[in-house]
C-alpha cells in the first residue's frame, strides 16, 4: 500500500471527507482549462467603450 493511503486511514471521517474535497476541488479546475477557441470567444465578448461613453470621465 502507497504511505499516502496508510496516512489517509489515519485520518478521522471529517478529515477524510476534507481531503476528499480538496482533491475533487483540484480535480474539477484540471477539467475546467478552456481551449484556444473558447478563450478568443470570451475575449471578443468583452465591451468597448466608445469616444462618447469616456466624455462622461472628461467633464468630471
Amino acid at each position: 500500500m502507497h504511505s499516502g493511503l496508510l496516512k489517509y486511514d489515519l485520518l478521522d471521517p471529517l478529515q477524510q471527507n476534507e481531503v476528499n474535497d480538496f482533491i475533487e476541488f483540484h480535480l474539477s479546475k484540471k477539467d475546467k482549462k478552456p481551449s484556444l477557441t473558447e478563450y478568443k470567444k470570451n475575449i471578443l465578448a468583452v465591451s468597448t467603450w466608445s469616444d462618447e461613453d469616456l466624455e462622461v470621465f472628461e467633464t468630471m
